[in-house]
């Protein structure tokens, strides 16, 4: 029989066969299972991260190994195992009870047949198994279903979906990752539950979005698609659906009839990190509410202004970290303004550069501008707003302090000159200043320039 192991060569994987060489030594078996399971069957050779199944009894495995359980998963026959300078999830195997929170199962019997185990899994590609000699174990159809390239429930779906609503989306992110289709029958129990993703807590759904994102492009808009085929998406992120409805004027926008499918396109041609490539996907939604028809086809007025206070109320409902907002808030607001770089005052595009989102920034607008095409790609102009755009971050960055102000003048400098005391009016000199030095091209280490500049632009907010 075929040993799966030999395309990979992984010292983790020696470790992780070495400790079920370990337990099977005692009389019992050791399988690797899930996701690397799914990996090696796959033909996968960057496969990082082991699980393992056993019939071991948990006190025994306690005394063999260096152990820890993370939370309540000793409950669930769930230990973690430091073996070889490595950790190791290692779980018995086991039965799930009945299921009371869309999650959780009320308990779990501890079984001794590795069939049993496999069986109570999502879908068939993570519900093979591996023994030490690298033989493939396979009970449900999984090895099929990866030869048909699709992805398919684990026994009857309704039943799956019941026990963790969020299988519904992982069932997605599984298909997107591996261009697989979903089978007629999970796909059709995905579409009856649909509304049942409302159930899950928003930190899993917003989970499920990075783990997509953080596979690129490609993967992430195949994702998005089987969301809103799935009726997923309109659950989720119904202002991400909304964008099917709002047509694009195909003269500006030839790579798709409507907003949605600009939407995707920009994330198709993309490569860039998970945070990005979300700041992409939601970048155009301003554009539903403030959608205009005219005589010259559809404007969408101020839209990106609108879209940044989605963006927040959307972070704030799946709860994005606080610089995952500030960040995908910052992007849907500015992304407009690359349009007018070459008209910019060197200041303004100083401020935008000094912000620790410029690059996520970036991403957004080169890939705003090259999903229309080459036709429409105006490469040249592209790459003169580039240049400017890098050539003022060479000559400003080094005045960027830690928390991304500007530093070209101090507080006390313009106290010490004015008289002023502590104010709204030192910070508003303060900017002008700066703004006056930028746009100027005056050298910040020319104090007496500087001098000059500080009592002008006070002499201009006095005489205000």
């Amino acid at each position: 029989m075929k040993n799966n192991f030999e395309h990979i060569k992984c010292s983790l994987l020696l470790k992780a066969l070495s400790l079920m060489a370990k337990i099977e030594d005692t009389g019992y078996k050791a399988y690797i299972v899930g996701g690397a399971a799914r990996d090696i069957a796959l033909g996968k050779k960057d496969v990082n991260d082991y699980d393992i199944a056993t019939n071991c009894p948990i006190k025994k495995l306690e005394k063999m190994f260096h152990t820890h359980s993370i939370g309540q998963s000793r409950d669930f026959g769930i230990l973690v195992i430091e073996s070889s300078g490595s950790h190791f999830e290692v779980a018995q195997f086991r039965k799930d009870g009945e299921y009371e929170n869309g999650r959780h199962p009320k308990d779990v019997k501890i079984v001794d047949d590795i069939e049993i185990d496999v069986k109570r899994r999502d879908f068939t590609v993570n519900a093979l198994a591996l023994n030490k000699e690298g033989i493939l174990i396979d009970y449900v159809g999984g090895m099929d279903d990866i030869k048909n390239k699709m992805i398919r429930a684990v026994g009857n779906p309704i039943e799956r979906f019941q026990e963790d609503h969020l299988r519904m989306m992982r069932a997605a992110r599984f298909g997107a990752m591996e261009g697989f289709r979903i089978e007629f029958r999970t796909r059709e129990a995905i579409v009856k539950m649909s509304k049942s993703i409302r159930d899950v807590t928003p930190n899993r759904i917003r989970m499920e979005l990075i783990k997509a994102a953080e596979k690129g492009g490609v993967t992430f808009a195949r994702f998005i698609v089987l969301l809103d085929e799935l009726k997923l998406l309109e659950r989720i992120l119904p202002e991400v659906s909304n964008l099917k409805r709002v047509h694009h004027n195909p003269e500006h926008h030839p790579e798709g009839r409507t907003v949605f499918e600009h939407v995707l396109k920009c994330i198709v041609i993309s490569n860039y990190d998970y945070l990005s490539l979300l700041a992409i996907l939601f970048h155009d939604i301003g554009k539903t509410p403030t959608l205009v028809i005219t005589d010259k086809g559809p404007s969408y007025y101020h839209h990106a202004k609108v879209g940044a206070r989605m963006v927040g109320a959307i972070c704030d409902r799946l709860q994005f970290s606080s610089f995952q907002t500030e960040s995908l808030v910052y992007t849907a607001r500015n992304h407009m303004k690359w349009h007018r770089i070459l008209e910019m005052k060197p200041a303004k595009i100083a401020r935008l550069i000094n912000s620790p989102y410029f690059e996520t920034l970036m991403n957004v607008c080169k890939a705003d501008e090259f999903s229309r095409g080459e036709k429409f790609v105006h490469k040249g102009q592209f790459d003169k707003q580039l240049a400017k755009v890098l050539d003022i971050k060479a000559k400003w960055e080094s005045h960027i302090t830690d928390n991304h102000r500007l530093k070209l003048v101090d507080g006390d400098t313009i106290m010490d000159l004015t008289g002023l005391q502590p104010g709204k009016e030192i910070g508003e000199i303060k900017r002008k200043v700066e703004e006056y030095i930028i746009n100027n091209d005056i050298d910040p280490e020319d104090t007496d320039k500087v001098k000059k500049v500080i009592m002008s632009i006070y002499g201009e907010v006095d005489n205000d």
